[in-house]
């Protein structure tokens, strides 16, 4: 069988494109990584959150988790108070630099989603949610498994 045939060939050479894709648009139009954009719309997302929430929200390495925080917070995007409950945590929040950067942003996204879920019937772009969704629910099954 050609490699390119199968479906995790497939997924993972769709997700490199998009990315470089997204990687010269973030850095083209809002002089942000892609990386940085995980950790930002996660923040946006679900508000005031730890690293390691990030993380798990961004499925990211906490190595490359943590350089981003730290040039985040250079540029002032976030902050970091420690957190009341436990004082060996962080929680980041978003600034307001940060939140408008994530305004910005959310209209490139929308054009780039648009444009791929444009290439779908509407009853194509239904499965296509329903069947990501439960390759997620499998994929991170196996993760659990080692």
């Amino acid at each position: 069988m050609d490699p390119r045939d199968r479906l995790a060939f497939r997924i993972t050479t769709l997700s490199n494109m998009l990315q470089r894709w997204a990687s010269r648009g973030f850095a083209g139009r809002l002089d942000i990584h892609l990386m940085d954009w995980r950790i930002l719309s996660g923040l946006r997302h679900t508000g005031p959150a730890t690293a390691s929430e990030l993380c798990d929200f961004a499925v990211m390495d906490r190595g490359n988790a943590s350089r981003v925080i730290t040039r985040l917070l250079e540029r002032r995007l976030v902050r970091r108070r420690a957190d009341g409950a436990d004082g060996r945590k962080n929680i980041l929040a978003l600034e307001p630099k940060g939140r408008r950067l994530c305004d910005r942003a959310g209209s490139f996204i929308d054009q780039r989603e648009s444009r791929l879920m444009n290439a779908l019937s509407a009853t194509e772009r239904k499965q296509l949610v329903k069947i990501l969704g439960e390759l997620e629910t499998e994929a991170r099954a196996m993760l659990e498994e080692n």
